[in-house]
């Protein structure tokens, strides 16, 4: 990754360089108070799915409700995944 830092580090994949090393988030998951580093565990494979054929293909639909489901379900999800950890569409909690 370029310019946002690597992956994170340690039993809690914690962000150790770029802009964000050491950055405290006292929200979440969800609306609970809860301080904690931002983490990260970045995924190639999840990556893909936000590619310009992928983008592509949702547009090609016939409807915007089959785009839109297209657009959350690939690009939209692979960015988050693809990024992994704090911006992962699945809750991640440490402690």
């Amino acid at each position: 990754m370029t310019g946002f830092g690597g992956n994170g580090t340690g039993p809690n994949n914690c962000i150790e360089d770029g802009p964000f090393a050491g950055y405290e988030n006292t929200l979440g998951p969800g609306y609970q108070v809860n301080d904690h580093c931002i983490d990260r565990v970045v995924s190639e494979t999840s990556s893909a799915r936000s590619s310009q054929d992928q983008v592509d293909n949702c547009l090609a639909q016939e409807t915007w409700l089959d785009a839109w489901n297209c657009i959350e379900s690939a690009p939209h999800g692979g960015g988050h995944n693809g990024v992994g950890g704090e911006a992962s569409c699945f809750v991640h909690v440490h402690f």
